[in-house]
């Protein structure tokens, strides 16, 4: 975003606070408003920011519902002039209202210029490398198939670099930078991750299922169970980052 600072922002999504905290030592002449999901999340930041000078301490509120973002935004901070617009992971949890929620965060504020960091869907084909040791050949060309089947229809959520352009100039933004950062690292997991993936309640273990049958998945897991109870294992994360502003808006 490139933050001056005398700039209004507004942080939208902000639970884990990280974002405020970085933004809170550029915009030291401006102002910050934060707006969180969950009531637990404004207690704690609450806590965080309790030793903060006043004059620089964001102005917080809760909003759990995406589609009053802007309203809520207004009243937080009392003004409706933010220069620029942060989120983090905002489209991922609005889910399919994603192209209505950005929609109104662009016509509300024609003005600011917004910066959006969303996941894309990193882990294709890692569970079947992770697993193939511990598997017969058949299964694991069957397993490594199936995977790649559920990442490639969207099943596994997250952007693509196209699919988030498409929703940016859908909501009358105009796209002024994407980036992609890709990485991995360490990442210490238990059983009861292998059971959030292959349960037969989660959209990963449903089509496994259907591509391998009951016991398929079940060796699956216990396959699962064993690699993760091993030690840490090199875990990928990808992200897409984007500057965009209201398409004549500034």
């Amino acid at each position: 975003l490139s933050l001056k600072r005398h700039e209004n922002l507004l942080i939208l999504n902000g639970d884990d606070g990280l974002l405020a905290r970085e933004a809170g030592r550029m915009c030291t002449d401006g102002s910050l408003t934060l707006l969180v999901r969950e009531e637990a999340a404004l207690a704690r930041l609450g806590y965080a920011f309790r030793d903060t000078e006043e004059l620089l301490r964001p102005a917080m509120a809760r909003c759990a519902e995406l589609t009053e973002l802007a309203a809520c935004a207004k009243t937080a901070a009392g003004h409706n002039s933010f220069e620029a617009i942060a989120a983090t992971r905002l489209l991922e949890y609005a889910g399919t209202n994603a192209g209505v929620v950005l929609s109104s965060l662009t016509e509300a504020f024609r003005s600011s210029r917004f910066a959006l960091a969303e996941r894309s869907a990193a882990a294709r084909g890692l569970l079947p490398a992770l697993a193939a040791p511990r598997l017969s050949a058949k299964l694991y060309e069957g397993f490594a198939a199936a995977d790649a089947h559920f990442y490639e229809g969207g099943a596994a959520g997250g952007f693509t670099p196209d699919s988030l352009e498409a929703l940016i100039r859908a909501a009358g933004l105009t796209l002024r930078s994407l980036k992609e950062l890709k990485g991995s690292g360490e990442r210490r997991l238990a059983e009861r991750d292998a059971e959030a993936w292959l349960t037969i309640d989660s959209a990963y273990g449903a089509a496994m299922e259907k591509a391998l049958g009951a016991e398929g998945r079940l060796t699956l897991l216990e396959a699962l169970k064993t690699i993760f109870k091993a030690g840490p294992v090199d875990w990928p994360w990808s992200w897409i980052i984007v500057a965009a502003e209201p398409t004549g808006g500034i």
